[in-house]
């Protein structure tokens, strides 16, 4: 828990990443090589994946548990991914070892496999305890409103689990297809889904004024599925990484979000591990205890840890 205007308040973190062994896959099936200290090869390109201490780039369990006492972070909940590889035994091995930090996990498919994708589901929510599932729209490139997947949705729909639906960061043609992910809702407005990062919504591009034209289409799907769509804020600083903290331009992008769709519709994550090159998970909390004072003390208490819990119906 964090102190609060003097109140005590839980603290989840809504979006982090673990992994026993790096070993990822990055747009469909180009394989990315661990080169240690931080550092990836991805299609012959060296990049920076974490800071340099993460010498194996192994973010276990444990390490991320350091970091969440040293922040005073009570809980988190898991995502997994392509890019880092297949974790499922991995993190639900933690999530039995440390059953009251990792509260919930959402388990990576392809969609594209259309002949194995709902026994996969089944597998990720019986014997991987997921709560839902986690598409990363570009690693695993599909179209979202394609009728080829109305199968995936509508047993997501009848199982009622959750999708955390990544749009992507990049330029690709399978990046911010807000068109389709409109269509597709309008079809299945029932269905319980999370937009993580604000749903990026072309936010890295400077062009973009207030009140940010992309990011309007973005917050419109409210209007078609207010009752079960929600979004995270998690990785804002990777918007302009060369801006600095207390991140004023997030500070205005974020409280643009919060007018339009209120506090209760609103996750804070940090995306553990990658974060730690622009951010510490202080400063993260901070941002929001501190720096967003446009938010009551209600909404801070949503926000950091209430809308999670409701999100993913996760008793207390």
């Amino acid at each position: 828990m964090i102190a609060i205007d003097g109140k005590n308040v839980p603290l989840i973190d809504g979006h982090v990443h673990i992994w026993d062994q790096y070993k990822g896959v990055r747009y469909g099936n180009i394989p990315v090589k661990s080169l240690g200290y931080g550092k990836i090869e991805l299609n012959g390109v060296t990049e920076k994946l974490l800071p340099p201490s993460f010498v194996d780039n192994r973010a276990s369990a444990e390490i991320l548990l350091g970091y969440m006492d040293d922040n005073h972070i009570d809980s988190a909940v898991v995502l997994q991914n392509p890019c880092y590889g297949d974790q499922k035994e991995y993190v639900a091995a933690m999530m039995e070892k440390y059953p009251t930090r990792f509260i919930a996990t959402m388990g990576k498919v392809d969609p594209r496999d259309t002949e194995h994708v709902l026994s996969h589901i089944d597998t990720l929510a019986k014997e991987y305890r997921c709560s839902g599932i986690k598409i990363e729209v570009p690693d695993v490139p599909f179209w979202l409103d394609d009728p080829a997947y109305d199968a995936m949705w509508k047993k997501l729909l009848e199982d009622d689990l959750i999708v955390v639906l990544d749009l992507g960061f990049e330029d690709g043609p399978y990046d911010w297809n807000i068109d389709r992910l409109t269509r597709l809702l309008t079809r299945y407005p029932d269905i319980r889904m999370r937009l993580p990062h604000l749903g990026i919504s072309r936010l890295w591009d400077k062009t973009q004024k207030p009140p940010y034209p992309e990011l309007q289409k973005t917050l419109k799907l409210f209007d078609i599925n207010r009752e079960h769509l929600t979004m995270d804020f998690s990785a804002m600083p990777f918007y302009d990484p060369e801006d600095d903290y207390p991140d004023e331009r997030n500070r205005s992008i974020l409280r643009i979000v919060y007018e339009h769709i209120g506090a209760k519709k609103l996750i804070w994550g940090t995306d553990f591990p990658t974060i730690l090159k622009l951010r510490t998970l202080k400063q993260c909390i901070e941002f929001v205890a501190k720096q967003c004072d446009f938010l009551t003390f209600e909404d801070k208490k949503d926000i950091l840890s209430q809308n999670v819990i409701r999100e993913l119906r996760i008793p207390v």
